[in-house]
C-alpha cells in the first residue's frame, strides 16, 4: 500500500454511465456550417471504407492535404490493401499522422471535441472539476500545446466566463521561465455545444504530484530545486500584482528538461478584479493558508508562501504538516496547533531547511519569509539546475564543492532577477527624466543624444578609443543630455548609482552631467585636463555644442567648422575628428528638423 497521502480528487464514472453531453468527449454530431473543401490529393486508389475515413478526418481538419499526400506517397501500391476503416486508421497511426486517442474517437464517429480554433487534440491529458485538459498542437505551426477546455454549460454566468478569461490574460502577461505561458484563448461551437478553451505551453514532464506517486518522495536536493524554481515563478506573479491562491504539487508542472513551471492560475487574485466572494473557500484545504480560509478575497503573497511550504514539505517527506482529515478538523488544528516540523518526518533534512519551512507554515502571515529569502535558502540545498541525475552525488561531495554549487545556483537566479530589476529601473528613470525635464529641454536632449550616438559609433573605429566599450543607447544619451545643465542632477545620479542593482548607464550619466563643461586644455570649472575628463563627458560636450549651434542657425557645416577650431582647446580632438568623419550622417539628421534614429538596445 502506498504510504504517501493521496492529494488528488479521483473522479470515476460508474459502469454503464454515458459521458455527459456537456463534455468535450461527448459523441455529438459533425459540426454544420457549410461543406468542407475537398482534398487536393487524389484518393481514388484508396478503397471506399478507408477513403471515407480519410475524407471525414480531412473535413474535420484533423488531416491536412500535406498529411494525405504523405499517406498516399508512403504507402504507394500497398494502399489497395486498406480495405477497412480500421486498417486505414492503423496505417495513419504508424505514420505518425494520427494518435491512438484520435484513432479511437474517429472510428467511433465521435469527431466533435477534437478541434478548438486552430488547435487539434492529440490525446487526453487529465481532468479537473469543470473541464478537461488535452495534449494538442497548432494545426499549421505544429507547436505542441496543452488545451484547457470547459463547456459553456460549466461557465453559466458572466463572472464565470470572465474568471476563465482572466486566467488566460494573467498567464499571457507573465513571461517567465518558471510560469506556464498562455498562447491563446477563445470559444468555439461544436456539435451544437459551445466550448471555451485556452492553449498553454506544453510541459511534457507531468506534474510534481504524479512524479512523487510514480517515483517516490524527492530527495532534499531535488525538492529544494523544485521549490526554488516554483518560488521564482510565484515571485514574478507577485511582482505583477497577482496572487495564485492554489499552489500545490499538481499545479507545479515539469517540462522535458526537468524545469518546474507554475500552472493553473484559475483562482488567481488580480488587483483589478473583485470577483472573489469574501466568504468562499477557494483552493485545496491542505494547502490553504489560515487567512485564506477566512476571506480569500483579501489574501496576499504570504498565502502562496504558505502553500509552497506545504508543497515542498510533502515533496521531500511524503507527509503533510497537518492532519489529512475533514476540513473542520483541519481548521481546528490551524487554530490551536503549530504545523509539524520537517525533521520529524525527514530526520536527515538540514536544520536550516527545517527552520525555513516552519516559518513558511506560520499561522501569522506577517511572520512568513518573503520569496527572495525562500529562494536563497532553497538554492543552498538545491540540485544543480537541469542536472537532477547528479543530485545524489552532489550531496556527498565535500564542503568546498557544495559551496560552489550553492553559489552557482544563487548567482544564476540573482543574475536573472538583476536583469529584470535593471530593465524596470531603467524604464522608470528614463520616463521620469522625460516627464520632469520639460518638453523643450527633452527635445534638445533627444537631438544631442542622437548626435552623441553617431559620434560614438565613429569613435569606436579610432585607435585611441578602440578599448572603449560604451553601453549607452540613444535614449539614455538623450536623458543625459536633457539633464546635463539641471542643477543637482549629478547628485541624483549619484544616489541612483547606489541602488542594489545599479544600471550600467548611471555612472556614465553622473560623469557626463558633472564634467561635460570641462575643457580639454584644463580651463574648465573642475580644472580637469585632457583624458582626465571622463569619456562620455567629452562626447556629450561635443554633441550638445553641435546641437546648440545647429539649433541656432541650422547650418551643420558651420557648426562642424566651429567645433574644429575648438579641437584641442575646449574639446577632445579625437571626438571632434569623429564628428567630422560623420559629417554626412549629422547633416542628414539636422535637416529638416531631425528625424530621430530608432533606439538600438
Amino acid at each position: 500500500m502506498n504510504p504517501i497521502p493521496q492529494l488528488r480528487t479521483i473522479h470515476t464514472r460508474p459502469a454503464g454511465e454515458t459521458i455527459s453531453a456537456h463534455s468535450p468527449d461527448a459523441p455529438t454530431r459533425t459540426p454544420g456550417g457549410g461543406r468542407a473543401p475537398e482534398p487536393a490529393i487524389d484518393l481514388s486508389r484508396v478503397p471506399l471504407p478507408a477513403r471515407g475515413l480519410l475524407l471525414s478526418l480531412h473535413s474535420h481538419h484533423l488531416l491536412t492535404d500535406a498529411d494525405l499526400g504523405k499517406f498516399v506517397a508512403e504507402l504507394g501500391d500497398r494502399i489497395r490493401v486498406l480495405t477497412t476503416r480500421e486498417h486505414a486508421a492503423d496505417a495513419l497511426v504508424r505514420l505518425g499522422l494520427l494518435t491512438k486517442y484520435v484513432r479511437g474517437r474517429a472510428l467511433a464517429g465521435h469527431f466533435s471535441g477534437l478541434m478548438f480554433g486552430p488547435y487539434r487534440v492529440l490525446d487526453r491529458a487529465g481532468a479537473g472539476t469543470v473541464g478537461v485538459v488535452f495534449r494538442g498542437e497548432h494545426g499549421l505551426l505544429k507547436r505542441p500545446v496543452a488545451l484547457k477546455v470547459v463547456s459553456a454549460a460549466n461557465l453559466p454566468s458572466a463572472d464565470d466566463r470572465e474568471r476563465f478569461l482572466l486566467e488566460a490574460r494573467t498567464l499571457a502577461a507573465l513571461d517567465h521561465p518558471h510560469v506556464v505561458r498562455c498562447f491563446d484563448a477563445g470559444a468555439v461551437s461544436d456539435g451544437g455545444e459551445e466550448f471555451w478553451y485556452q492553449s498553454h505551453e506544453w510541459a511534457g514532464g507531468g506534474d510534481l504530484e504524479q512524479a512523487v506517486y510514480d517515483r517516490g518522495t524527492a530527495g532534499v536536493a531535488d525538492g529544494c530545486r523544485w521549490g526554488w524554481q516554483a518560488a521564482a515563478g510565484l515571485h514574478a506573479a507577485h511582482r505583477a500584482g497577482l496572487v495564485h491562491r492554489d499552489v500545490k504539487p499538481s499545479n507545479l508542472l515539469l517540462d522535458e528538461a526537468g524545469r518546474v513551471k507554475v500552472a493553473d492560475f484559475g483562482l488567481v487574485r488580480h488587483p483589478a478584479s473583485d470577483r472573489t466572494p469574501p466568504n468562499g473557500m477557494l483552493g485545496s484545504p491542505q494547502f490553504l493558508a489560515p487567512e485564506q480560509m477566512n476571506d480569500p478575497s483579501t489574501v496576499g503573497p504570504p498565502a502562496d508562501v504558505y502553500a509552497l511550504g506545504v508543497s515542498v514539505f510533502w515533496l521531500v517527506s511524503g507527509k503533510l504538516p497537518r492532519p489529512d482529515g475533514p476540513p473542520s478538523e483541519l481548521v481546528q488544528h490551524l487554530r490551536t496547533q503549530e504545523a509539524a516540523r520537517l525533521r520529524t518526518a525527514r530526520p536527515d533534512a538540514p536544520p536550516e531547511l527545517d527552520d525555513l519551512l516552519a516559518r513558511m507554515l506560520a499561522a501569522n502571515p506577517f511572520t512568513r519569509p518573503g520569496l527572495p529569502e525562500v529562494m536563497a535558502t532553497f538554492a543552498r540545498f538545491a540540485a544543480p539546475t537541469g542536472l537532477p541525475e547528479l543530485a545524489a552525488r552532489v550531496l556527498d561531495v565535500d564542503d568546498e564543492a557544495e559551496s560552489l554549487r550553492t553559489a552557482v545556483g544563487q548567482l544564476e537566479y540573482e543574475l536573472t532577477e538583476a536583469r529584470k530589476h535593471r530593465d524596470d529601473a531603467r524604464r522608470a528613470i528614463l520616463k521620469a527624466v522625460h516627464a520632469t525635464a520639460g518638453r523643450e529641454a527633452y527635445e534638445s536632449g533627444e537631438r544631442a543624444g542622437t548626435f552623441a550616438a553617431v559620434i560614438l559609433k565613429h569613435l569606436s573605429k579610432h585607435p585611441n578609443w578602440s578599448g572603449y566599450r560604451h553601453p549607452l543607447t540613444r535614449v539614455e544619451l538623450a536623458a543625459i543630455a536633457a539633464t546635463a545643465d539641471v542643477p543637482g542632477a549629478a547628485g541624483v545620479f549619484d544616489r541612483l548609482g547606489e541602488l542594489p542593482t545599479p544600471l550600467p548607464f548611471l555612472r556614465a550619466a553622473k560623469d557626463a552631467v558633472r564634467h561635460h563643461r570641462e575643457r580639454w586644455d584644463g580651463s574648465g570649472p573642475g580644472k580637469l585636463v585632457g583624458t582626465a575628463i571622463p569619456p562620455v563627458a567629452r562626447v556629450v560636450a561635443v554633441a550638445t555644442e553641435f546641437e546648440r549651434l545647429t539649433n541656432a542657425d541650422g547650418d551643420p557645416a558651420a557648426a562642424l567648422a566651429a567645433l574644429k577650431k575648438q579641437a584641442g582647446q575646449a574639446f577632445d580632438p579625437d571626438v571632434v575628428a569623429a564628428a567630422l568623419a560623420a559629417t554626412d550622417e549629422l547633416t542628414d539628421l539636422v535637416a529638416p528638423v531631425l528625424e530621430l534614429v530608432p533606439e538600438q538596445g
